[in-house]
């Protein structure tokens, strides 16, 4: 293509604003160059993409940013990040961070029958928090919960992905239908969440921190 008819070289664009200054008087504001020159372009940018062309304009003394549209695709989003809803609570421990929703209670899930509610209330704990007992609970053995644990009693320790719990584990150990994911902080220590549903495993996953 011939540089001079090229939408993005400085001549091409040279080009527009001579144009655009014979439309006005010999002192024409900046404003009305500038609103001249897109209106000469504005037959050929419907043929092009998404992206932003910036040209500095120098007119009386000072530089002016025009703002065109570049040829290009447009930008993938990508995927969506993890967001922490508003009113999450925050749990730490030394260097370790994440949160849960509101309605979660601190306490070991596998002591849910020892008192509060029932198992489907998520619980909350951290190395030396207390809570445990000698009891064992039953049908289910632990509630939905985000607790950190020895990786030697984690498998896998690293499954940072939701999955149903019965493709990782004993479903029966759980209440019904419960997700889960699992992320190893270190030979010690793994993060694992269990929850009702794969969107509150993403949203907890998403808010933790290990420094």
């Amino acid at each position: 293509m011939d540089s001079d008819h090229n939408e993005m070289s400085p001549s091409f664009f040279r080009a527009q604003l001579d144009a655009a200054l014979l439309e006005h008087p010999p002192s024409p504001t900046p404003v009305a160059v500038v609103a001249a020159a897109e209106r000469n372009l504005g037959r050929r940018r419907r043929r092009l993409g998404a992206g932003v062309l910036c040209t500095a304009v120098v007119l009386g003394g000072f530089s002016w940013l025009v703002v065109g549209h570049a040829q290009g695709p447009a930008a993938d989003p990508g995927a969506a990040a993890a967001v922490t809803p508003a009113g999450w609570r925050q749990v730490s421990w030394t260097d370790v961070s994440f949160a849960v929703p509101p309605t979660w209670v601190p306490g070991d899930p596998s002591q849910w029958c020892v008192s509060g509610p029932g198992p489907t209330v998520g619980r909350f704990s951290t190395p030396g928090s207390g809570g445990s007992t000698s009891a064992g609970c039953l049908n289910p053995t632990s509630s939905y919960g985000a607790t950190l644990q020895p990786t030697s009693s984690v498998s896998p320790s690293d499954q940072s992905d939701p999955a149903p719990i019965g493709s990782l584990g004993d479903a029966s150990s759980y209440p019904s239908g419960a997700w889960t994911a699992t992320r190893r902080i270190d030979k010690d220590w793994t993060f694992v969440v269990v929850a009702p549903d794969s969107t509150t495993v993403s949203q907890i996953m998403g808010s933790f921190s290990d420094g």
